[in-house]
């Protein structure tokens, strides 16, 4: 098992750059909020560039805040969904 999950995992970061759905996201229709930390791993212009790809999207920046938004910033995580449906299901 641990061998089978090596090998996913190297397969995964081997191919990770090259997945690429940008030109799908168009497809959907639905209201989709997106949240990321200024100091995230992933960058704060990839999470723009995907917001632009939606046709329906929030983006929502943390400030002072990495990866993990709902651990390192719980209020506002839950103010930030509790608002977003609030809009979202109009």
């Amino acid at each position: 098992l641990v061998e089978q999950n090596e090998t996913t995992s190297k397969h995964i970061r081997d191919n990770l750059a090259k997945y690429d759905i940008h030109s799908e996201l168009i497809k959907i229709k639905c209201p989709v909020l997106l949240m990321i930390g200024r100091q995230s791993v992933f960058s704060v212009e990839g999470a723009g560039a995907i917001d632009a790809s939606l046709p329906n999207s929030q983006l929502v920046i943390f400030e002072d805040c990495g990866h993990f938004e709902y651990i390192e910033q719980p209020a506002k995580f839950q103010q930030t969904v509790n608002d977003f449906y609030k809009t979202a299901l109009k």
